[in-house]
């Protein structure tokens, strides 16, 4: 894919103009040092020869809102100070990525308004617990969920059986989870690689029953036993991690 790079942009003092001068066969624009505190519409609303947008290395940027009407279908903000994100109803965006950024809510009760998402990332952010009952209300497509390197220090799964959800990666290693019930990831009937590696886990209670993991990630934890005497079915699994314990 072709891109364009812009350094050190102050659209607040020079303008979006800029990007209407772009050659239109670029894909992906890459701003390293967005100089704004706000990304909103005025920036969307100029990037409709692009499919990717990558914000980085951004001190200033601290909010943002996605309007209905941009048709990028990947967007990533690394090192930004962003604490507020708002996303209006979007059937183009298909990949989310926050990373190391202030952020404390796993997930902004507004990006269920993104129908079509199939791939969240929230990364060395503040977030400390998660509850997982909107990915078999709302995202019904999200098929990789990373939440990899926050705080997160408990976790609710859905309060129901089964759920409709097309979950097949689910990632939550180096954060502070004490004690893991695995009956909360068993509604992802479509779950192939669950990993929670590398966090405080003491203890894992419940099983899993999905016919498609193939993958658990448990290890860098503080484990001194697992049993799997009460699992009555195993699956496809072809590999469990437990290096790294006690």
């Amino acid at each position: 894919l072709r891109n364009c790079t812009l350094k050190h942009w102050n659209p607040d003092e020079e303008g979006y103009f800029v990007l209407q001068h772009v050659p239109v066969n670029n894909s992906v624009l890459r701003v390293v040092n967005f100089m704004s505190s706000t990304i909103d519409a005025r920036l969307f609303d100029e990037l409709h020869s692009f499919s990717s947008v990558e914000i980085s290395m951004a001190a200033n940027v601290k909010r943002l809102l996605l309007p209905a009407n941009s048709t990028i279908t990947s967007l990533t903000l690394y090192r930004t100070r962003l604490s507020w994100a708002y996303f209006e109803e979007n059937v183009f965006l298909q990949h989310l990525t926050i990373t190391d950024s202030p952020l404390n809510v796993v997930v902004p009760q507004s990006v269920t308004n993104l129908k079509h998402l199939k791939e969240l990332k929230l990364q060395k952010t503040r977030i400390a617990n998660i509850n997982t009952n909107w990915l078999c209300d709302e995202l019904k497509q999200l098929e990789i969920l990373d939440i990899d390197e926050n705080q997160i220090s408990f976790i609710v799964g859905p309060d129901r059986v089964q759920c409709t959800s097309r979950l097949i990666k689910f990632l939550m290693r180096n954060n502070r989870l004490r004690n893991v019930n695995l009956q909360n990831f068993d509604a992802f009937t479509k779950l192939q690689d669950l990993n929670i590696a590398y966090n405080q886990i003491e203890s894992i209670m419940g099983r899993l029953m999905s016919v498609e993991l193939n993958h658990l990630g448990f290890a860098g934890n503080r484990l001194t036993s697992i049993d799997f005497c009460h699992w009555n079915k195993l699956g496809n699994v072809s590999e469990i991690s437990i290096a790294f314990n006690k």
